[in-house]
């Protein structure tokens, strides 16, 4: 799975913070409903969600975690393990992959 947004430019903190806020509503819905469409992942434990994301940032990773953690908490995804891979090469933000437990 490969997803991407475009991350507008914020003019204040205030604006980026609600920025992450709803790219990590998002990313939630998007996780939920690709795990509820595919019936081998039904059931599995999600480890980690990995991120890729462009420098310089689109998306600062420590507010989108902050925001996701707060989100989750009292799910099956409290404990999600959030990795971002920064890279020069790209723009933009993106779900590059969920690991499961086996």
């Amino acid at each position: 799975m490969k997803t991407g947004t475009t991350a507008p430019k914020a003019t204040s903190k205030s604006e980026m913070m609600v920025h992450e806020a709803k790219l990590a509503k998002y990313v939630f819905e998007l996780v939920e409903e690709s795990i509820k469409e595919d019936a081998t992942l039904v059931g599995r434990k999600l480890e980690k969600i990995i991120f890729d994301l462009s420098v310089p940032y689109t998306v600062y990773p420590d507010s989108f975690e902050f925001y996701f953690t707060e989100l989750v908490k009292g799910t099956s995804y409290e404990n999600v393990v959030l990795q971002f891979r920064e890279s020069s090469t790209i723009m933009g933000f993106f779900i590059n992959s969920l690991v499961f437990e086996d």
